[in-house]
């Protein structure tokens, strides 16, 4: 038997003899040498199993379990391991950029020689040399030129590699200025009740947002004042400021402020 798998994951062989009560394992052997438990290799009680933790290229070879029968007749059962390097894909890291600038992304690979870049992708799109983008020949590095607010979001590298295809992403993301969508509307109120003020903006990053009181921050202190962020659309978010109870003392200009961090 041969079995193949890649590096860092644990395999576990099972001495295949034939059925026999009265069978007694002695020990295993790699490639002819005995083998001693340690602590990545290790025996079953009955030492019919041999446990292999956090493989490693250098464990391939071949295993060999020894065993006497009842009858007293000694038995071997081969099994050939052969472990693949890990194979690794590593890219620029996410990266955070302007309207009109160019975001270049560049990947290389540790584990596995055979390894070749196949392509680019965006969502289901298959990305092309133009204008927009620049992918180098050997599909390494891509370059997305005079960024737009469309341009963000993920991009997927596509390797094939001896054990098959791989993927990698990595995100782009398009600063866009906080705005006020909707400001907060005038609110009369009695006193006793409770006031609610609603205030919509945008930007990407998700921007900071706090609600102002005469121009000074709302204060949370008494455990009257609530905050809530809903989701509008993907891009929008809505905060609505609640105060129970109110009193004289809560009059005043309430305004929403956003702002890229």
């Amino acid at each position: 038997e041969t079995v193949y798998m890649s590096e860092s994951y644990m395999e576990r062989l099972r001495c295949d003899i034939p059925k026999d009560p009265g069978a007694k394992f002695t020990y295993w052997k790699k490639d002819g040498q005995q083998i001693i438990a340690s602590d990545r290799k290790s025996y079953s009680s009955d030492r019919s199993k041999l446990t292999i933790y956090d493989v490693d290229v250098i464990d391939s070879g071949i295993y060999t379990c020894v065993a006497t029968l009842s009858s007293g007749v000694v038995v071997t059962n081969s099994t050939s391991l052969t472990v693949r390097p890990a194979i690794s894909i590593i890219c620029t890291e996410d990266q955070f950029t302007e309207v009109g600038n160019t975001v270049s992304i560049a990947c290389t690979t540790k584990g596995d020689p055979s390894t070749k870049f196949k392509s680019w992708m965006r969502g289901s799109q298959v990305l092309q040399n133009g204008n927009k983008y620049r992918i180098s020949s050997d599909f390494s590095t891509i370059e997305i030129r005079n960024i737009e607010p469309g341009d963000g979001g993920t991009y997927l590298i596509i390797v094939d590699t001896s054990i098959g295809t791989k993927h990698h992403s990595s995100t782009v993301t398009v600063i866009i200025d906080a705005k006020i969508e909707e400001s907060p509307k005038p609110l009369t109120v009695a006193t006793g009740s409770d006031a609610y003020f609603s205030c919509r903006y945008s930007g990407t990053p998700i921007p900071y947002f706090i609600w102002l009181k005469n121009n000074k921050s709302v204060s949370r202190e008494d455990g009257r004042v609530e905050v809530e962020v809903r989701d509008v659309s993907k891009d929008v978010k809505k905060s609505v400021l609640m105060i129970r109870r109110v009193t004289k003392a809560d009059a005043g200009k309430y305004t929403g402020s956003a702002y890229n961090v």
